[in-house]
């Protein structure tokens, strides 16, 4: 009786030990996690409640490839409201993830390789547009260019009086985007678009200035045929092929296989102007484009509403 006696003590106390132990780590998670986590001002709380409902509400693979993208409920009213409003489906632009995959370009594009040593900054100017429109712009040309062409991206905010794009997204740039090079500026009244970019462009850094709307999305390979062009002839104002994103479904359109260059109509508009084909078979498709002399052509669809890039210095 006496050795069952002290089994039975013994299996109790093993018991209690291990919920002890179990208890003390625990104990250790509860407190681990309440030094990892960080404690915000009431006033910026607000701002990182926000976007934890924003990044909740997201979609995945929403859009992924270009497709066109389809909400259902109220979420479905509310599109097609905002649609009619503004122009822009922005409760679908909300739930669509700010990397969706897609590469759109032409399949002569994928045999050409860039070896260029040109830093890009690139300009964002935005006047009181949609949050995730901006994001999804900001992470299309950090995702979607090499990171050791990619100097910065400078955002200009034309002095937006939406607070979404005020508080917030300058909190989601500490939170987010802290590891890569993402600069806010501020301006005090507003300027207009071109004296806007002339502020983005009095402190770029690199040596070469991409001038971008905050809606668009950049492409698989936007970036390295633009600087490699650029390096071969620093004079250059280039203007890459603009696809298109649809409003309500932000569907990511291009114009085929056709190829076009940039001009303007007797009334002195810009438009794009579709090259014949005799013409592309005349033209040298070089796939080396650091060589100079010859007449060469790159018919890459690199961005869709880029608007410009310039060499800085």
């Amino acid at each position: 009786m006496k050795v069952r006696f002290m089994k039975r003590t013994r299996i109790k106390s093993v018991i209690i030990l291990i919920i002890l132990a179990a208890f003390l780590i625990y104990l250790k998670f509860l407190h681990d996690n309440r030094a990892n986590k960080v404690v915000y001002p009431k006033d910026v709380q607000v701002f990182e409640d926000k976007i934890l409902r924003y990044e909740a509400g997201i979609i995945s693979n929403l859009g992924n490839n270009g497709e066109p993208a389809f909400l259902e409920g109220d979420d479905k009213e509310k599109g097609d409201n905002a649609v009619k409003a503004v122009a822009l489906n922005t409760v679908l632009s909300d739930r669509m993830p700010l990397n969706r995959k897609s590469d759109n370009r032409h399949k002569k594009c994928k045999e050409f390789t860039y070896n260029t040593s040109l830093k890009a900054s690139v300009i964002l100017i935005f006047y009181n547009e949609i949050l995730s429109v901006i994001l999804r712009t900001v992470w299309s040309v950090i995702l979607k260019s090499p990171a050791h062409l990619l100097k910065e991206i400078i955002l200009v905010d034309d002095s937006s009086t939406e607070e979404d794009v005020k508080g917030v997204l300058e909190h989601y740039i500490n939170t987010r985007l802290s590891k890569y090079d993402v600069k806010l500026v501020r301006l005090k009244h507003r300027m207009g678009l071109i004296r806007a970019r002339l502020q983005g462009a009095r402190i770029a850094t690199g040596n070469v200035m991409v001038f971008l709307d905050a809606h668009c999305e950049a492409n698989e390979g936007w970036l390295e045929p633009l600087l490699a062009r650029i390096e071969q002839e620093r004079t250059a104002v280039l203007v890459p092929i603009i696809d298109v994103i649809e409003a309500n479904t932000l569907a990511y359109a291009t114009n085929g296989d056709s190829f076009e260059v940039g001009g303007f109509s007797w009334s002195g508009h810009f438009t794009w102007i579709k090259i014949q084909d005799e013409v592309v078979g005349a033209l040298h498709l070089d796939k080396n484009p650091r060589r100079r002399g010859e007449r060469a052509f790159i018919p890459c669809k690199i961005s869709n509403d880029g608007r410009g890039i310039i060499r800085n210095r």
